[in-house]
């Protein structure tokens, strides 16, 4: 069985930006390039790492 791997991208593009955030701090926590702004998480810079543990 092959696992896809997620990035930070993906984090984005299929939660963030999709509206399914739910602000509960897993990804912020672990990511220096997400933070929490006004109610909502934003990236800071775009991280290319894959298999990056904030998704």
């Amino acid at each position: 069985m092959v696992i896809a791997t997620k990035t930070c991208n993906d984090l984005v593009n299929e939660v963030i930006d999709q509206g399914l955030c739910t602000l509960c701090g897993a990804c912020t926590d672990i990511c220096p390039y997400l933070t929490h702004y006004k109610g909502k998480t934003a990236l800071l810079d775009r991280c290319s790492e894959r298999g990056a543990e904030c998704y």
